[in-house]
């Protein structure tokens, strides 16, 4: 009988088990933890970069286009064409008109069309920058034709700085799934053409 006593049965015991089966528990939890905030930080990072991607996009198109254009004392409508930015708080579109461009001979690149006397021929269609709240959007409308420049904007604002300069500022944002509100706001100065 003695003997049946010293013979040890091999395993673990119900608190051995449950003492294992806890910390291996605990582990998944803490792993679980940095998987979930690793893909939030991810969708976050991705969100971010999409907001300044569309921003960099619209702003660069409006800078571009910009440069071109004139402001001058002259009545809108009158030679040469006026840029026009509304007062605030209504300052979140912008009229201006462009100059009109020729194939240069011999570079074959286009440039501003000028007349025999100098002066900068003019294209009579206005391009109207405007910002669409309810749509959330930044557009480009021109001859009827409207190009969305920029999604998700939540505010626009043009500004004139000085005689020859705009100031143009573009806030994009954006709700995450957790709903984290990501902004994004890009501003330029414009020198025209002046």
């Amino acid at each position: 009988m003695h003997k049946r006593n010293q013979k040890r049965e091999k395993g673990f015991t119900l608190v051995e088990v449950m003492i294992a089966s806890f910390i291996f528990l605990m582990i998944l939890v803490v792993l679980l933890n940095i998987y979930i905030s690793g893909s939030e930080v991810y969708e976050n990072n991705k969100i971010q970069a999409d907001l300044q991607a569309q921003a960099r996009m619209g702003l660069n198109s409006v800078v571009n286009e910009l440069s071109n254009a004139t402001k001058t004392t002259a009545p809108v409508g009158q030679s040469p064409p006026n840029l026009y930015i509304p007062p605030a708080p209504g300052n979140t579109t912008m009229t201006f008109y462009l100059p009109t461009y020729v194939i240069d001979a011999v570079t074959l690149k286009p440039r501003v069309s000028i007349n025999a006397n100098g002066i900068i021929i003019w294209n009579n269609t206005p391009i109207v920058y405007q910002y669409d709240a309810g749509q959330r959007t930044l557009a480009r409308v021109s001859s009827g034709v409207q190009t969305i420049l920029a999604r998700d904007v939540s505010a626009v604002q043009f500004a004139n700085v000085s005689n020859f300069e705009i100031s143009a500022s573009l806030t994009l944002s954006k709700l995450t799934p957790k709903q984290r509100n990501i902004t994004i706001t890009l501003s330029s100065i414009i020198r025209l053409r002046n």
